[in-house]
């Protein structure tokens, strides 16, 4: 009985180890995706389709991650608080930018970036906001949570195309007759 009851310790110590090694790769798994690695492989994916690095933006990714923020803060998962109205949209014109196009993908429960991206891409509404031609500039916003013991991934990204101011012709001619004098007095 001495035996078997020592065997079961160790079947019980050994599984034990094994359940804590399980949910702390788990849990650093979910801690690799972070703003750096979802724009790496969003742009590999633009790369491969013909399409131009998005270019990280501060205002956005400050943006997105006040959107993360405001879905844990009022428990929703949509792209419009359903307690306040407020989309995306509204966080980015918040952080101050001024932009053409925009766009938003959200995802959550995931773990592991290659297991976002995919989500994405099988998403067909996701994949052409991912794909699409009209955004230059991205802020992506990353949020941790832990549901059953496990720690997983929020994740806001919002995709822009920035707003050019047009340059009055005064202020072109008055910028080129500032750099001729300057040119003149060296």
């Amino acid at each position: 009985m001495k035996q078997i009851l020592m065997n079961f310790a160790k079947f019980s110590f050994i599984f034990l180890g094994f359940l804590l090694f399980r949910v702390s790769s788990v849990s650093a798994a979910a801690r690799d995706i972070t703003p750096e690695s979802v724009l790496s492989v969003v742009n590999q994916t633009r790369v491969q389709n013909g399409l131009p690095n998005l270019l990280m933006n501060e205002k956005l990714a400050r943006a997105a991650e006040n959107k993360g923020k405001n879905m844990q803060t009022y428990g929703y998962w949509a792209h419009t608080n359903p307690t306040t109205n407020e989309t995306g949209w509204a966080f980015i014109q918040q952080a101050g930018y001024q932009y053409t196009n925009a766009g938003e993908n959200l995802a959550k429960d995931y773990v592991s970036v290659g297991g976002l991206m995919n989500g994405w891409l099988n998403s067909p509404v996701h994949k052409s906001v991912l794909l699409s031609s009209k955004y230059t500039e991205t802020g992506i916003g990353v949020l941790y949570y832990t549901q059953n013991g496990v720690e997983k991934a929020l994740v806001v990204e919002l995709f822009a195309n920035p707003m050019v101011k047009k340059q009055s012709l005064g202020a072109s001619v008055s910028l080129a007759f500032v750099n001729l004098l300057h040119t003149i007095t060296l």
